[in-house]
């Protein structure tokens, strides 16, 4: 074998400060590579997936907003993973992270759209189309008639089509993590032939964060009504908060009686769904064949955090606060290696990306020379960068529905460096060329603002990429899933 198998499992909206004993047993006790200090290269899915893709900055591969995607020049790293053997695979439920995104590339067994999708199968429905119809049927009537594996197909199709008609409860759990985990099984026992470097995106610690998992909220003793559900799902739009000052909806009202109280609840949910994730990835573990656990490298982290309030910034948007960029990163290595290491340096997506790469070539091989590849290469010119561009909502039915002054706030890039326990953030509101400097100073897992300067400066590098922000007409994108998720 070339090198070990790779499984890059990531928690969708996995921050570090909620990563704890309590939510992840299971991982917290298993002996690993622990980098305490991880960064993901942006605030939402799309940038950080593809800086994992493509080992550079947001700043550097651009795809930054809703209207992007990767193309087939960025997917550097499951292209190395191909070119040296190995068989690459994607599952993934989030619409944000498949085919439709550019993150197909490079890859060989691509399974996403999982929702829609109760078999293992690379026929996606949604690739082909976006409504329900009988044009869309006889479309993918079509599709399947031209493939393999007709019948799991048809199955799935079924599937898909009587979950699009149906009338499923808004308040309900709404993610799959469980199924994502049974196809990465099968394709796992199914094709180990062969090297394997697979990526499995998990919505299950992602928002709405409403409906705690039942196996996380018996976990956490947790109990949440129906009638409670309904008044945080009420309160779930996070514009209301950040954009209109607005108070409470009254169905809310009914079970809190102030915005803080919302988010503390929901931050309580959002860790029933951790302890749900670490149970489903100890589920995946426990079942693997043992000949494949003891030869892969297993890395479970988040791609962003989440915000609960913090510095008036709800879900996953435009603030570099580190509760929305620290995450987890757990490095669970082969047998063969040292299975015990903490790491304190601050590191990023793109130096483990870089990392991944050398191990899927062979140039990167045991644990001292993993650690000090993802240090060495999650720093530029010594510090760690991470970037924002807008937020992922809609933009034009902003400038509809709220203040300018508001949208404007939210339409802006930003840089931040990290470095040892600092963090600077240069930031320009779309459209204008003055640049604004903050420096804050990190302890305990998130910061304080030590100085603010007015038209700052930073390396020339960042000047022409943070002056160049501007509205541009992006396509809305307008899916249930996608709704569901808080893109609009």
């Amino acid at each position: 074998m070339a090198g070990p198998h790779v499984f890059v499992l990531i928690g969708d909206c996995l921050r570090a400060a909620n990563a704890t004993t309590e939510t992840l047993p299971f991982l917290s006790d298993r002996p690993k590579l622990d980098f305490t200090r991880c960064f993901s290269p942006g605030t939402w899915t799309r940038p950080s997936h593809a800086s994992l893709y493509s080992q550079r900055t947001p700043v550097e591969h651009g795809v930054t907003r809703r209207g992007d995607a990767l193309d087939a020049s960025q997917a550097v790293l499951p292209e190395r993973a191909r070119d040296a053997g190995y068989r690459t695979a994607l599952f993934s439920e989030n619409p944000t992270f498949s085919t439709g995104t550019g993150f197909h590339h490079s890859i060989e067994f691509v399974d996403d759209s999982i929702h829609r999708k109760p078999f293992l199968s690379s026929f996606s429905p949604d690739a082909y189309v976006d409504s329900v119809g009988t044009d869309a049927a006889l479309t993918l009537l079509r599709e399947v008639a031209r493939r393999p594996n007709k019948v799991v197909n048809l199955a799935n199709l079924a599937y898909g089509f009587a979950t699009q008609l149906s009338d499923p409860d808004p308040t309900a759990y709404p993610h799959h993590g469980e199924r994502v985990f049974a196809h990465l099984r099968t394709f796992a026992e199914r094709y180990d032939d062969a090297p394997l470097f697979c990526l499995a995106n998990l919505l299950d610690t992602h928002n709405p964060h409403h409906a705690p998992p039942a196996v996380g909220a018996d976990a956490l003793g947790q109990s949440v009504s129906p009638d409670e559900r309904r008044a945080l799902r009420a309160a779930n739009d996070d514009r209301l908060y950040m954009l209109d000052d607005a108070a409470l909806p009254a169905e809310t009202r009914a079970f809190f009686d102030s915005w803080d109280a919302v988010f503390e609840r929901r931050e309580e949910i959002y860790d029933a769904q951790i302890r749900y994730f670490d149970h489903l990835v100890e589920q995946w573990i426990d079942r693997l064949e043992r000949c494949v656990l003891d030869d892969s490298l297993i890395v479970v982290t988040g791609d962003h955090g989440q915000l609960f309030g913090e510095e008036g910034q709800l879900g996953h948007q435009v603030s570099l606060h580190p509760h929305g960029i620290h995450v987890p990163l757990y490095v669970f290595p082969p047998v063969s290696w040292e299975r015990d290491v903490n790491v304190t340096t601050p590191v990023s997506w793109v130096g483990l990306s870089r990392a991944l790469g050398g191990v899927v070539d062979g140039s990167v091989a045991g644990t001292e020379a993993f650690v000090e590849a993802v240090e060495a290469e999650s720093r530029t010119d010594g510090r760690v960068v991470v970037a924002v561009d807008g937020p992922t909502w809609n933009v034009a039915e902003l400038r509809g529905r709220y203040d300018d002054e508001a949208v404007d706030s939210v339409c802006v890039r930003k840089v931040g460096f990290v470095e040892s326990d600092e963090m600077v953030v240069y930031e320009s509101e779309w459209g204008e060329s003055e640049i604004r400097e903050r420096m804050y100073e990190l302890r305990d897992g998130s910061r304080s603002l030590r100085d603010e300067t007015v038209d700052s400066t930073p390396d020339d590098r960042y000047v022409e990429w943070l002056r160049a922000g501007g509205e541009r007409d992006v396509a809305a994108e307008t899916s249930e899933r996608l709704q569901q998720l808080g893109y609009l």
